[in-house]
């Protein structure tokens, strides 16, 4: 044999086995460390944490305080920053109130539809709005209506939610959610110093609570920044409708609240059964 030959046939024997070492190598190398871990995904809390969840269930993506009003049922909310948001806010109370509710909540919502005397239709009832309340484009598919009542203290929000027949929990469950995101200058229990009242409107079972102090619902749904609204005012009211409960919240200052008292429960009791189509 050719001594130039030898010498190729040796140098490739060397590659082999440089190759064949490094696979080696590598292979106890993937064992020893393992595959690489997936990247998390972060997802956008769903649902309107202002109201409470049904029994059994956990509340949906964060603060099951949203509530029904102004700002994110509510929940929020946004029931409500500005008060468009947090449903609980009043003017500067967060959309939802329940933060424009539309963060993470169905998108945003639609203007109700009117009868021909002008009456809004919020499933199968329809109502009479106050003249003096500006109606606004829903920021969230999960409200109904939103009106915003101007006052000398600054503008309050109402916010009507509506989560399918199912509902979003118990009357007492979303009232005690409503009234723990308000704190009272005494240390006491807003509970103790609500007022609640149950009774029927058109055939109708009607839950409405009243209650004044600080404002404490947080910003958005999830969120660990709070509102701080001293001297505020929830009006709020459940009604039970054929089609499942409707979620009534008007969050504001307490001035332009409590203005709005009469105007609110006029409200309230001008519904009736929508005309069938």
């Amino acid at each position: 044999m050719r001594p130039h030959h030898s010498a190729r046939i040796f140098f490739l024997s060397c590659v082999c086995v440089s190759l064949v070492a490094a696979a080696a190598c590598s292979r106890k190398k993937d064992e020893e460390t393992g595959p690489a871990p997936a990247a998390a995904s972060a997802t956008e809390p769903e649902g309107d944490p202002r109201l409470a969840p049904s029994p059994g269930e956990e509340p949906a993506g964060g603060d099951p305080h949203a509530g029904l009003a102004g700002g994110d049922a509510g929940a929020a909310e946004n029931p409500h920053a500005g008060l468009g948001g947090d449903p609980h806010g009043g003017a500067g109370t967060g959309d939802n109130p329940h933060a424009g509710m539309g963060m993470g909540m169905g998108g945003p919502g639609k203007a109700p539809e009117k009868t021909a005397d002008g009456r809004v239709i919020l499933g199968p009832v329809t109502l009479a709005v106050p003249k003096s309340w500006k109606e606004k484009t829903p920021t969230s598919s999960m409200r109904a209506a939103t009106w915003t009542i101007a006052g000398k203290a600054g503008d309050a929000e109402l916010s009507v939610f509506y989560f399918g027949s199912g509902g979003a929990g118990g009357a007492q469950a979303n009232l005690d959610r409503w009234l723990g995101q308000f704190e009272q200058p005494d240390g006491s229990k807003s509970a103790d110093k609500a007022k609640i009242e149950k009774k029927q409107i058109a055939g109708m079972p009607v839950t409405t609570v009243e209650v004044t102090g600080r404002y404490v619902a947080s910003m958005m749904p999830g969120a660990s920044e709070k509102h701080d609204n001293p001297d505020f005012m929830m009006l709020a009211a459940i009604v039970e409708t054929s089609a499942g409960p409707y979620y009534y919240k008007l969050v504001g200052p307490k001035d332009t609240v409590g203005g709005a008292r009469k105007d609110f429960r006029g409200f309230i009791e001008s519904q009736k059964a929508a005309a069938a189509k």
